[in-house]
C-alpha cells in the first residue's frame, strides 16, 4: 500500500499496469483474509464491519478490472474468487468458473479447485478435481 498510493480508489482507464495489478493483488489478499487486510487508513478492517466493507470493496474492485479486462480469465478466476466469498454471490461465481471450465479457458488449478468446492453436482465436481490434478494443483479437494 505504501509503494502504490491511491491502490483504495478505482483507477482510470489507462492506469499504470503495475498499479492495476497491485490493487488485484490488494483486493485478493482482502478476499482471502475475510477483510482483515486494511484496504486503507479508513479501512483497516479491524471489526467485523469494517471488515465486510473490506471485502464488499474487494469485490467491486474487481468486478471493475474484470470489466476493463473481459479477455483475461485470470482476472475472471480471481473475480469468482471474490464473489465464491459471499454466499449471495456463490451463484455467480460458480457461473463464471463453469463457463470457463465448459470452454476449456480455465487458467489455473486453483480455478478449478475452487469450482469443485462450488459444484453441487458429484459427476461436475469430481471433473473439476481431476482438471486440478492434471494441472499439478496442490489444494485440488472439495
Amino acid at each position: 500500500r505504501r509503494a502504490v498510493p491511491g491502490l483504495d480508489q478505482l483507477p482510470p482507464v489507462g492506469a499504470a499496469e503495475l498499479a492495476t495489478r497491485a490493487q488485484r493483488t490488494l483486493a485478493l489478499a482482502v478476499i482471502r483474509s475475510g477483510g482483515a487486510t486494511p484496504v486503507s487508513d479508513d479501512m483497516p478492517g479491524k471489526t467485523a464491519e469494517e471488515q465486510r466493507l473490506n471485502v464488499a470493496w474487494a469485490q467491486l474492485v474487481l468486478h471493475y478490472h474484470a470489466a476493463m479486462n473481459a479477455d483475461n480469465v485470470v482476472i475472471q478466476v480471481q473475480l469468482a474468487e471474490a464473489l465464491a466469498s459471499t454466499e449471495p454471490e456463490r451463484p455467480q461465481a460458480l457461473g463464471i468458473l463453469r463457463d470457463l471450465s465448459t470452454r476449456d479457458l480455465m487458467p489455473t488449478a486453483s480455478g478449478y479447485a475452487l469450482l469443485a468446492q462450488l459444484e453441487s453436482d458429484a459427476t461436475l465436481r469430481d471433473a473439476a478435481l481431476s482438471r486440478c490434478r492434471e494441472l499439478g494443483g496442490t489444494t485440488c479437494k472439495a
